[in-house]
């Protein structure tokens, strides 16, 4: 793949990721289409071929889902390769309040059903999954202040 169309696959994959987390590509007739939300889904074509698809799946910016559109068929739906930071963060931003316990010390711990557990401290965000696997890593702005806001929150409830 040359430079274009490299540059091609990314912006597929930029303009994807700023559509927001309920979205998706499917390749209908030829056509790239990002599918939504709506009812039952919103479809917007994309003005991308299958090869801008294709390349942007080859440097391992999306991934394979499935969706079931009708009970007849599956189509395979592309989302946009989070990394573990990235899902982390994405976690202590958009989680509400109330998923969160009450600060202890200077942390804030969320639960998951399955056994894991966020924990949050003003050095940076540990993610912990059930078998106790650990990824860590440094707040942005944005995860900094959610921190903020939630001790603020747990000092005003005390």
């Amino acid at each position: 793949m040359d430079g274009l169309q490299e540059k091609r696959a990314r912006e597929l994959v930029k303009r994807l990721d700023e559509a927001g987390e309920n979205h998706g590509l499917i390749m209908m007739q030829g056509t790239v289409v990002m599918r939504g939300p709506g009812s039952p889904y919103t479809d917007s074509p994309t003005m991308s071929d299958g090869a801008d698809l294709q390349n942007a799946i080859e440097l391992g910016l999306l991934e394979k889902q499935q969706m079931n559109v009708d009970k007849k068929f599956g189509w395979e739906w592309y989302i946009v390769k989070k990394t573990q930071e990235e899902l982390a963060r994405n976690f202590v931003v958009k989680s509400p309040d109330s998923m969160w316990q009450e600060p202890v010390g200077e942390q804030v711990i969320s639960e998951f059903a399955n056994g894991g557990h966020c924990c949050v401290t003003s050095e940076g965000i540990n993610l912990c999954n059930a078998a106790g696997k650990l990824t860590s890593c440094s707040h942005t702005g944005e995860t900094r202040a959610r921190y903020d806001s939630l001790m603020q929150r747990g000092k005003q409830s005390s």
